[in-house]
């Protein structure tokens, strides 16, 4: 069976906040930080395919703790 030549619409949204909590200037010149984010993709949870072929995908969240030294 042949897949649909079409992908259904869909709507998305992708969130990302961040919050800088430490920041240091180096002797070097340079500027240190950290900083701690997270991030959603697809924050609707409107499932959909990408592909006729591809999986369904859903919502995901990810979260990140970044150190620049």
């Amino acid at each position: 069976m042949a897949p649909a030549a079409r992908v259904g619409s869909y709507n998305l949204l992708n969130l990302r906040t961040g919050y800088k909590f430490w920041q240091q200037k180096a002797e070097a010149g340079y500027m240190r930080d950290a900083e701690v984010a997270i991030s959603a993709f697809s924050a609707l949870n409107d499932t959909h395919k990408e592909h006729p072929l591809g999986d369904t995908i859903g919502s995901r969240v990810m979260g990140w703790l970044t150190v620049r030294y």
